[in-house]
């Protein structure tokens, strides 16, 4: 089984990342740190050969071509009132 896993990582703290969608210096807290990503990677690889697929500007390209089984979902998204949801939205899209 294929199994993707949808994830936001948060920057490196020293890193310039100039995001235009932050709203300040929280922008990055509900986002996950590396070492959480390979924890849950790990645990999911019991089940199946996982895909990393970083939610990004280019996670819809990134999906499209992974074409996993299911997706595991733990990305915060983007930005906006819904960006929670951008991830479910797409998988259903490329269903």
């Amino acid at each position: 089984m294929r199994i993707g896993l949808a994830y936001n990582e948060k920057p490196d703290p020293d890193s310039s990342l100039d995001d235009p969608s932050s709203s300040g210096s929280d922008a990055f807290v509900e986002w996950d740190d590396r070492s959480t990503i390979e924890a849950v990677e790990q645990a999911l690889s019991l089940f199946g050969d996982v895909v990393r697929l970083e939610a990004d500007l280019f996670f819809p390209q990134k999906l499209a071509l992974a074409r996993p089984h299911l997706v595991f979902n733990m990305a915060e998204g983007l930005h906006g009132p819904n960006r929670e949801a951008h991830v479910p939205a797409l998988c259903e899209f490329l269903d």
